[in-house]
């Protein structure tokens, strides 16, 4: 592998600004799993390398397991995206 320079430029190829689907979520009994053999003791790492799931995700899923404000482990993509202007929101209505 190439070392890179401080201050040297990198060039992105155009696949960088691909767009790329978001992943489907976990399903729900995976993510309970995932709680349960936590709480017996499994080390985030274990888990993730016995279910192949990338270690960010299994923590991500641990974490969100004790939120006081949570829904449960149910995905929840509501709040994904850029926010709508209130006028492009009224002329999807039709107002």
């Amino acid at each position: 592998m190439d070392k890179i320079n401080l201050g040297q430029q990198l060039n992105f190829s155009s696949r960088a600004s691909e767009v790329i689907p978001m992943p489907r979520p976990l399903p729900v009994p995976l993510r309970e799993e995932i709680v349960r053999r936590r709480q017996h003791g499994t080390p985030l790492t274990q888990i993730a390398a016995e279910l192949a799931i990338p270690y960010g995700t299994v923590r991500n899923i641990w974490r969100l397991a004790h939120r006081a404000d949570r829904q449960g482990l149910t995905p929840n993509y509501r709040p994904c995206g850029r926010p709508v202007p209130k006028s492009t929101q009224d002329r999807k209505r039709g107002t």
